[in-house]
C-alpha cells in the first residue's frame, strides 16, 4: 500500500509534540482481531447468494500517555464472491491502514483525529458478460477480441481490469459514561474519497457490423453500454458520515463480562452516480463475551450489520456491488490485546 509523504508525516506528527507522548509514562497495546463469516452459517443472517465466506484480520499498535494516544493499525479483508454469469468469480481482496491520534481533556473524555487508507487488489478477469454476450478469451465466450493499442498491453490476456482506493479522514469525540450498562460513547465524523479505475478494449468497439448483432432483441452496443455504467464510476466521488457509537457491559461474573456494542451510521454520498436506491444508515450491533486480567483481555463475538458493510467497509461499495447493501450481514470474531 502506498502512502504519501504527508500521510506519512501526519501520523508521526502526535509523537513530536511539546507534550513528550514518546517518552515519558507511556504504556503500549498491542491488539489483534480477526472476523470470520460463511454463507453455510445458518447462525448468521442469510447473505446475497453471490456471498461465499469472507475473512478479516487486523493487528495494532497503541501508545499513549496521560495526555495523549496515537496508534497505528493495519487489517486485511478476503471476500469470497461465486456468481453464474461471467465473470464467475469476483473476489475482493483489500488492505487497510488506520491512523488514530487523540487529546485526552481528562481521564473521562477525548478528542481524537482518524486517517484510514483502504487499497484493493486488482480485479482482472479473462472474461465479462455484456447482456447475454460474453466477451474474452475463455472457453464459453461468444466474441473474441484482438486489440492493437499499446495501452491495453498490460492486460494481458483478460478482458478488463479493475483497481479501487479509498482514504477517509476523520475527527471524533469519546467519553466516559454511566448509564443503564454503557460506559462509553463515541461520536464521530468521517469524510471518505473513492478513487475507481478500469481498463478494458469493449469500449472502443466501433464497428456498426459488430455493435448490431442481437440476442433476444437485445443489440451488442445496447448490452455493452448498460454494463459499462454499472462499472465502478472513474470519476472521483465522496461520502460524509456521522457515526454513534455506544459499548455497553450487560453483566460481569469475576473476570468474565457479557458486552454490546452498538454502531450507528448516517451517510451520503456526493457526485456518485447512483443505479439504484442506496442505504443513507447502517446499524452494527455486537454481542460478546469478554475475559480480562490485568494485563490483558480476550473477546469473543458476533456482529450483525442492518445493511451490510455500508459506512464499514468504503472499499465494497460502488456501482457494481450497489444492490447488495439493502441487505443483512454478519460475522463472528476473535480478539486479543496485551499491555505493556
Amino acid at each position: 500500500m502506498k502512502i504519501s509523504t504527508k500521510d506519512f508525516i501526519f501520523s508521526l506528527l502526535f509523537c513530536f509534540l511539546p507534550t513528550n507522548i514518546c517518552a515519558n509514562d507511556i504504556t503500549t497495546n498491542i491488539s489483534y482481531s480477526q472476523q470470520k463469516m460463511d454463507s453455510a452459517w445458518s447462525f448468521l443472517p442469510e447473505v446475497p447468494s453471490a456471498f461465499k465466506d469472507s475473512t478479516s484480520s487486523e493487528i495494532a499498535v497503541k501508545i499513549e500517555n496521560s495526555s495523549f494516544y496515537a496508534s497505528l493499525a493495519d487489517a486485511d479483508f478476503d471476500l469470497k464472491l461465486s456468481r453464474i454469469t461471467e465473470p464467475k468469480n469476483v473476489d475482493l481482496q483489500a488492505q487497510k491502514r488506520n491512523f488514530k491520534a487523540g487529546y485526552k481533556f481528562n481521564e473521562s473524555s477525548s478528542l481524537f483525529l482518524l486517517k484510514n487508507f483502504q487499497d484493493s487488489k486488482s480485479q482482472s478477469f479473462d472474461c465479462y458478460g455484456f447482456g447475454s454476450f460474453i466477451i474474452g478469451y475463455c472457453s464459453n465466450a461468444d466474441i473474441n477480441i484482438n486489440f492493437t493499442n499499446p495501452k491495453y498491453e498490460a492486460l494481458g490476456d483478460k478482458i478488463i481490469k479493475i483497481n479501487g482506493k479509498t482514504k477517509s479522514t476523520g475527527l471524533g469525540y469519546k467519553r466516559e459514561i454511566d448509564l443503564f450498562g454503557f460506559y462509553e460513547a463515541s461520536f464521530v465524523y468521517l469524510k471518505t474519497e473513492y478513487s475507481y479505475d478500469w481498463i478494458s478494449p469493449v469500449e472502443e468497439i466501433d464497428s456498426p457490423f459488430i455493435l448490431g448483432l442481437s440476442i433476444n432483441g437485445v443489440t451488442l452496443e445496447n448490452a455493452i453500454n448498460e454494463s459499462i455504467s454499472k462499472l465502478p464510476q472513474r470519476d472521483k466521488w465522496r461520502s460524509h458520515q456521522l457515526e454513534l457509537s455506544l459499548k455497553q457491559r450487560i453483566a460481569t461474573f469475576n473476570n468474565l463480562s457479557f458486552i454490546s456494542n452498538y454502531d450507528l451510521v448516517s451517510i451520503s454520498f456526493a457526485d456518485y452516480k447512483k443505479i439504484e436506491r442506496i442505504p443513507n444508515f447502517n446499524v452494527r450491533f455486537r454481542l460478546g463475551l469478554e475475559y480480562s486480567k490485568k494485563d490483558y483481555e480476550l473477546l469473543f463475538y458476533g456482529d450483525i450489520y442492518k445493511n451490510n458493510l455500508i459506512g464499514f467497509e468504503p472499499i465494497t461499495f460502488n456501482q457494481r456491488t450497489e444492490s447488495y447493501f439493502n441487505k443483512s450481514f454478519g460475522e463472528i470474531g476473535i480478539s486479543l490485546s496485551i499491555d505493556f
